[in-house]
C-alpha cells in the first residue's frame, strides 16, 4: 500500500511542477510514461486494481498540472493588478 501512496504522491507532484514551470503539451507527454511506470512498479497487483490506479495516477497528475496552472495564473493576476495601480 505504500508504494501506491508514493506513485499518487510523486504523480501529484510532477503535475504541480510541470503546471508551474511548462505548457500542457509536457503533460501529454508525461502522462504515458507515468502510465507505464505506474504498471511496472504495480506488477504484483491484480489487473483491475493495477490499471485502477494507473489511471488514478494520471489524474492526480493532470489535477496537479491543473493547480500549478491555477497558480501560476493567480499570481500573475495579482502581479498585474499591483503593477497597474501603481502606475495610477
Amino acid at each position: 500500500m505504500g508504494k501506491v501512496w508514493i506513485l499518487l504522491i510523486a504523480s501529484a507532484t510532477l503535475g504541480l511542477v510541470i503546471g508551474v514551470k511548462y505548457r500542457v503539451f509536457v503533460l501529454a507527454l508525461l502522462a504515458p510514461v507515468l502510465a507505464a511506470v505506474a504498471a511496472i512498479a504495480l506488477q504484483e497487483f491484480e489487473f483491475l486494481a493495477a490499471a485502477t490506479i494507473t489511471f488514478a495516477c494520471v489524474t492526480v497528475s493532470q489535477i496537479g498540472y491543473l493547480a500549478g496552472a491555477w497558480l501560476i495564473f493567480r499570481h500573475a493576476k495579482s502581479y498585474h493588478a499591483s503593477s497597474s495601480s501603481e502606475q495610477s
